[in-house]
C-alpha cells in the first residue's frame, strides 16, 4: 500500500492490544525506512461507548414496526432494553433515530418520559447484551476523552504516533484535550527523517458533531 501512495495509517484503538498496536507501528516504521516515504501514523481513539445492559432474553429479536421500550434502569420485561446510559430519556427527543449494534438496527424515537424511551423499529435484527448504543444527533453530556482514551494517548505518545483522531467532538474543548497533551512533545517543523523515526505527534484530527461549532473546531485542530 505505502508503495501506491498510502501516507497515512490508520491504527483503530477500539480494537487489539498494547501490544498488538505497538507491532503495527513497528512495522509501519520499519517498510516506511525501507522504502523511503514518509508514512505518518493516525491513533484513532475509541471515545465514549454506550451500550445495552443485560436483556431478559438474549439475543432479542427486533423485528420491523415492532415497539420497544429502551430504559435507564435494569428491566427483565419482554420488550424493553435496558441501556447504561441514565440521560438518554434527555438527549434524545421524538423523530431521532438511535442505532444498535454496530448500526444493524435503527429505531425511531415516538416519545419521552423520565426513565424511558418509546421507540420503534425501523430495521430490525437480533440484538444481545452489551451491545454498543449510538446518537447521531449526540447532544449527551458524555467526555469525549474517557480514561481509557487517556491511557491509549500515552501509549501514543510514548511510541510517536504523528497524528490522533478524536470521536464525538461537541466543543473546541474536546479537541484542546488531547492537544494540549500532545504539544508540549510535538515539534513544529518535522524532517522527512522525523517520519521514519517516528517523532512526537503534532497533529488533533476530529470526527466532529454537526452542533460543535465549526469554526471554534477549526482554531484548535488541524
Amino acid at each position: 500500500m505505502i508503495r501506491v501512495g498510502m501516507d497515512v495509517a490508520r491504527i483503530n484503538f477500539s480494537h487489539g492490544t498494547d501490544e498488538e498496536h505497538l507491532k503495527n507501528i513497528k512495522s509501519i516504521r520499519k517498510v516506511s525506512h525501507g522504502l523511503r516515504r514518509p508514512v505518518a501514523i493516525l491513533q484513532d481513539l475509541p471515545g465514549p461507548k454506550l451500550r445495552v445492559g443485560k436483556l431478559a432474553q438474549d439475543p432479542m429479536h427486533l423485528r420491523r414496526l415492532d415497539s420497544v421500550t429502551l430504559t435507564t434502569k435494569p428491566s427483565k420485561a419482554k420488550g424493553k432494553i435496558p441501556v447504561a446510559y441514565a440521560d438518554l430519556p434527555t438527549t434524545v427527543g421524538k423523530g431521532d433515530t438511535i442505532y444498535l449494534a454496530d448500526g444493524s438496527i435503527r429505531l425511531e424515537v415516538l416519545r419521552t418520559t423520565r426513565e424511558d424511551v418509546q421507540a420503534r423499529v425501523l430495521v430490525g435484527g437480533d440484538l444481545i447484551s452489551g451491545k454498543g448504543l449510538n446518537l447521531p444527533k449526540l447532544r449527551a453530556r458524555v467526555p469525549a476523552i474517557t480514561r481509557e482514551d487517556r491511557e491509549h494517548l500515552h501509549f501514543g505518545f510514548e511510541n510517536n504516533v504523528d497524528m490522533v483522531a478524536v470521536s464525538f467532538v461537541q466543543s473546541h474543548g474536546c479537541a484542546r484535550r488531547p492537544r494540549g497533551r500532545a504539544e508540549p512533545r510535538a515539534y513544529s517543523d518535522r524532517s522527512e527523517e522525523d517520519h521514519f523515526r517516528g517523532e512526537p505527534p503534532s497533529k488533533t484530527c476530529d470526527y466532529g458533531h454537526p452542533d460543535a461549532g465549526v469554526h471554534d473546531l477549526r482554531a484548535h485542530s488541524d
